[in-house]
């Protein structure tokens, strides 16, 4: 069987070793759409809104994130950082604190953001890579050792994409401190990437004291304008706290053009058994695929798993119709 797809292709993501597969045309739009919002934003520095990709627990918001992160540095110069939600809440924790505040006033959330990042430019223009240790930079995994340490480990991001009917493997620029000092003297707006949304969200409505519309309706309306913060942010939300979220960002005078307006929200689809046939696996028996589909749950870090198990032995078998192990 020659499809040209290694059943070692990454479905789980490794920020070291990140690679994204357009696994169905509804991946391909998504990518294609978040790619062409962030170069809106940070490059062109229109206004646009900000985005929240939303998906069920392990379908790949993390992998969508970690490719936006080396996109961003690497292909648009863009200075990206990954923080989970509860990274946000510390911090808001140390400025309430350091500020004797109860909650902090939700139309200075967005302030509050951008000075942090700030914060992290500063840092990596002004001390050398091996003075900069763990937990200092928001990059994904970067908990410890310097930053010279860190980026050792990298290799370069890959996409794995259609092409004339088939799929194509390209490679983006190797993230290293080259394209870091590129990025963060340019004039570009910074990219806020925020992951595990929903695992701290009640928490972080506790710190928010709400008043002239919902929690992060001014948060939202700040990212979209240029004139007032000086990033553009992407939001990982699993199905906890959707439904919270839309209500937060609902007044009794929004129309439903508004609340659009507001927030881009991208669902991430599940790969059905028909979109992998059409693309990722295109070249597979059909009950096959049906198998594999329905063990894996349809999430794609089990669908690599058992595709190294299962189809391995189907190479060894491939002129039968039934696995042998």
């Amino acid at each position: 069987m020659d499809n040209n797809l290694s059943t070692d292709k990454q479905l789980v993501s490794s920020i070291r070793n990140t690679e994204w597969i357009d696994l169905s045309t509804g991946h391909k739009a998504l990518r294609t759409s978040v790619e062409e919002q962030i170069n809106s934003a940070c490059l062109e520095k229109n206004d646009t809104s900000p985005i929240m990709v939303k998906g069920a627990f392990g379908i790949g918001k993390t992998a969508i994130l970690h490719y936006m992160f080396h996109y961003a540095w690497t292909k648009l110069g863009v200075p990206a950082f990954l923080l989970n939600l509860e990274d946000i809440i510390v911090e808001i924790r140390k400025y309430l604190s350091s500020n004797d505040m109860e909650k902090l006033p939700n139309k200075d959330f967005s302030k509050v953001i951008g000075d942090i990042l700030s914060a992290q430019i500063d840092i990596l223009k002004t001390a050398d890579s091996d003075e900069i240790e763990g937990n200092q930079i928001y990059f994904p995994s970067f908990d410890q050792g310097s930053l010279t340490e860190y980026l050792s480990n990298f290799k370069q991001a890959r996409l794995h994409t259609t092409n004339n009917g088939g799929y194509k493997d390209e490679k983006l620029p190797l993230f290293d401190l080259q394209k870091i000092k590129e990025a963060i003297e340019g004039e570009n707006r910074y990219l806020l990437l925020i992951d595990e949304f929903e695992a701290k969200y009640q928490e972080l409505k506790g710190l928010i004291e709400i008043s002239g519309g919902g929690m992060l309706r001014h948060f939202f309306d700040d990212v979209t304008s240029i004139s007032s913060t000086n990033y553009y942010c992407i939001i990982g939300n699993g199905p906890a706290s959707g439904y919270e979220l839309n209500q937060d960002l609902k007044e009794k005078s929004d129309s439903t053009a508004a609340e659009q307006r507001r927030l881009f929200v991208k669902q991430l689809q599940m790969p059905t058994v028909a979109s992998l046939l059409k693309t990722f696996l295109k070249d597979y028996p059909k009950e096959h695929i049906n198998f594999i589909w329905w063990l894996s749950r349809s999430r794609p870090g089990q669908i690599k798993k058992n595709l190294k198990i299962i189809f391995n032995h189907w190479k060894n078998y491939k002129n039968t119709t039934t696995f042998n192990f």
